[in-house]
């Protein structure tokens, strides 16, 4: 391919061999064309003749004919079209070359919203894309600062391109929320890899330098990224490394949004830690992040919000930082999707943008604007040329339409079918509607007409008739535009507040207390057992006073539960402005003799100079197989004829890699994944052996469930999940490693939802009705014998 920056379309083939020859160009940005502006395309070193064809999203030709060419050059004017994605082919006497282009709602000329609720992540690359944003109405961006990239040594920081990309962005009206997660390996010398610097006081330096250097330029800040993703960090010192950045960013610049690292695997422990050590206090921002379907988003919500109403931080902001509809792509020099799953994600991301709002969500960023490949899912807006997606259109639909709005309610007419949500905005009362099948849908109105939007933005008038207007449905969303006051009498559900940012005075002395052992993965737990000596457990704990011009003196305290010991229980300290002091107590947890046992909650509190500091919360405790069961029974669940490959292809387009499954003696089964191929992205990322239970069990009666898995081939991470009828799993994730067989032991309690799969309404694993069990690989290449599944009763 012959690039021509930006402000050109990169060619790329659709049928022939691939020729540079022919190069087709536009001079408008990411070829983004405003409504109202004519489309014209040129074309250099043609072959003889050129023949051209347009067709849009729709499958529709719009436009063809024969260009005329002069010099190898020849100019194609497409006039004015309506708002939507189209697909020039252009062939020569010697290939054929296909460019993608857009046409948005917005006008040359219009002023972008100084705020929005429809916003993108440009991953580092919104310097780039100012006049693209800008056409395209989405008015927030999500960027990338790499810490190590501005000081990889310790000294001077180069802010390098930083500084000149954000004044491009906030000079065209765009506001950053920006995020780094990342720590040079100069700040944790022993573990280059690790994420927490050794010394917090280096962290907060940074933040208060960065925050300063970028006041009003960066509106928001956030504190990392997915510490909860896999379960690896501990939540203790991810909240002390919060407080910390919180308070150096708020030092920098006082007036800067601060929210929490992203939050990824839903209401979990980790964040529970999280909230009781404080979280509320040291962020003004809730941050998620989700990649689901359309209907999930209203139950992620109710589930953080209960969560963090326990807690007081439920009336705050909540933002999405990275939402989207990633589909499978291919990979190499012309990476691009399939029309097939073009056309799905059109329609899915407008429908998840809707409902997103609906359910509360202040603000959605998408992820991402540029072409960005993972395990073989694209996430990208635009393809690889910077041309744009169909996706570009339909989101760029929903930020002119949505982005300035106020959700009103759900408008269920008189079928059930339909989805159509409604909300307040600067162009009257706008309805979000679609179908999976074709529905009417009539649908009260107090206006002569009503103008309606397609997915792309353009618009048509319907005449209303008797007060209401009769529109029809299918699986692509529409949107009725300006409906007037009639409508809200009858809309219904749930409506979230928006949420205030609130008035936060913390602490300036932060506690980060921690073990040094590994962590019992769904329960964000340190293992006890994994100490020298599970009776005295090391318990650190850093103070910090990031007062840069008083001393700090008072006191901590440190709570187990009952029947546990630690030593000392309280400890006097008194810091210089910036100071640290770093504290050993020995905890003695008590051996666990019922569930309850199985996880303890250290509480460190302080108090310095007359004010209480907020909490240090750590969670110590015992596996699983620390209880001996009261009862167990067999079940012949193991039998391999019971197992086969689970080949399911999920709505993204990626499937399960190929799986082999065998029997292993009279009562067990062997799994094997095949190799992972290199070019296989996601296809093969994951990997299970599943079997199904019609009807459902019932295993209400029961704690848990063991098994005996012996690995063959290969470590890593396995999971264990059990699914409900409605396809959603909970999971038990088990480390395998050496050649010796284990017994794991997976208590239903403790599985948390795993919320990549279908949503759960009640956020609960419902063991009246249990549908299946899978078990297999997600990463790297596995082969091991499952036998002896038993369910077990455990002391209360």
């Amino acid at each position: 391919m012959r690039a021509t920056g930006l402000a050109a379309v990169l060619v790329s083939t659709v049928f022939g061999a691939w020729s540079a020859a022919m190069v087709i160009e536009t001079q408008v940005p990411a070829n983004l064309f405003a409504a109202g502006e004519p489309v014209t395309l040129g074309a250099k070193e043609v072959k003889g003749q050129a023949t051209y064809a347009v067709t849009d999203f729709f499958g529709k030709t719009v436009a063809e004919g024969a260009a005329a060419v002069s010099d190898g050059q020849t100019t194609i004017e497409l006039g004015e079209l309506s708002p939507g994605w189209y697909r020039l082919v252009c062939r020569d006497e010697a290939a054929e070359q296909m460019v993608t282009l857009g046409v948005l709602m917005a006008r040359i000329g219009e002023s972008m919203p100084r705020e929005g609720r429809v916003a993108a992540d440009t991953i580092g690359a919104g310097g780039g894309l100012v006049e693209a944003l800008g056409r395209a109405n989405i008015p927030w961006v999500r960027e990338r600062l790499w810490w190590s990239a501005v000081q990889w040594s310790q000294g001077p920081i180069d802010w390098k391109e930083y500084p000149q990309a954000a004044e491009k962005l906030a000079s065209a009206g765009v506001n950053i929320s920006q995020v780094w997660h990342d720590s040079p390996p100069w700040t944790t010398p022993a573990n280059p890899q690790e994420l927490i610097p050794d010394d917090l006081r280096d962290l907060y330096t940074f933040s208060k330098t960065a925050a300063a250097k970028f006041a009003g330029l960066y509106k928001a800040w956030e504190t990392g990224n997915e510490w909860d993703a896999a379960m690896g960090h501990a939540p203790d010192k991810y909240a002390a490394y919060e407080k910390a950045a919180y308070l150096g960013l708020k030092a920098g610049d006082p007036n800067a949004i601060v929210t929490n690292g992203s939050i990824c695997w839903g209401a979990t422990p980790f964040l529970r830690v999280l909230l009781e050590s404080g979280l509320g206090e040291y962020s003004e921002v809730f941050n998620w992040h989700f990649y689901g379907k359309p209907e999930q988003y209203a139950w992620n919500v109710d589930a953080y919000t209960e969560m963090m109403a326990e807690y007081g931080a439920a009336e705050r902001p909540n933002w999405i930082s990275e939402g989207g509809a990633p589909f499978e792509a291919t990979e190499g020099e012309d990476p691009h999707m399939s029309d097939a799953n073009q056309r799905r994600r059109c329609p899915l991301t407008a429908k998840n943008v809707t409902m997103a709002l609906a359910a509360g969500v202040d603000r959605y960023f998408f992820f991402c604007m540029p072409h960005y490949l993972e395990r073989g899912l694209e996430f990208g807006l635009l393809r690889a040329d910077h041309s744009p997606y169909p996706v570009m259109m339909s989101y760029a639909a929903a930020a002119n339409l949505l982005g300035q709005s106020t959700y009103l309610g759900r408008y269920a007419g008189d079928d059930a079918a339909v989805e159509a949500r409604a909300f307040s905005t600067p162009a009257g009362v706008v309805l979000a509607a679609w179908s999976d099948e074709a529905r009417s849908l009539s649908v009260p109105t107090d206006k002569s007409s009503v103008r309606r939007a397609n997915l792309f933005g353009a618009m048509d008038e319907l005449p209303a008739a008797d007060g209401r207007v009769t529109v029809e449905l299918g699986p692509d969303p529409i949107y009725l535009v300006d409906l007037g006051e009639k409508i809200k009498p009858e809309l219904s559900g749930k409506v979230r507040p928006a949420g205030k940012l609130p008035r936060n005075d913390p602490s300036k002395v932060v506690l980060m207390g921690y073990c040094d052992l590994p962590l019992l993965p769904e329960r964000s737990c340190y293992d006890a057992q994994a100490a020298a000596d599970p009776q005295a457990v090391a318990y650190t704990l850093e103070v910090y006073n990031f007062n840069e011009e008083k001393p700090a003196e008072g006191h901590v305290e440190v709570s187990v539960p009952a029947g546990w010991q630690v030593a000392p229980e309280r400890a006097d300290v008194r810091l210089d402005p910036m100071g640290r002091e770093v504290l050993t107590f020995t905890i003695a947890p008590k051996q666990p003799r019922t569930v309850a046992d199985l996880t303890g909650k250290i509480v460190v509190r302080g108090e310095f100079d007359g004010r209480e500091t907020s909490p240090a919360v750590s969670l110590l405790g015992f596996g699983e197989t620390a209880l001996v069961p009261t009862q167990r029974q067999a079940v012949d669940w193991a039998k391999a004829e019971n197992w086969r490959p689970d080949d399911v292809r999920y709505d993204d387009g990626a499937r399960n890699a190929p799986a082999k499954v065998a029997a292993a003696g009279e009562s067990g089964f062997r799994y094997e994944s095949e190799p992972k191929r290199e070019d296989a992205g996601a296809i093969d990322y994951f990997s299970y052996a599943v079997t199904r239970f019609d009807p459902p069990l019932d295993l209400s009666e029961w704690d848990g469930v063991s098994l005996q898995i012996t690995p063959i081939k290969g470590a890593g991470m396995v999971r264990l999940m059990f699914r409900e009828p409605n396809g959603c799993y909970y999971y038990r994730t088990i480390s395998l490693a050496g050649d010796q067989p284990q017994r794991v032991t997976a208590v239903f309690e403790h599985m948390p939802w795993a919320l990549w799969f279908t949503g759960d309404p009640n956020h609960r694993l419902d063991l009246d009705r249990i549908a299946g069990i899978k078990i297999g690989r997600e990463g790297d290449d596995l082969a091991f014998e499952v036998t002896g599944f038993e369910l077990i009763k455990l002391p209360r």
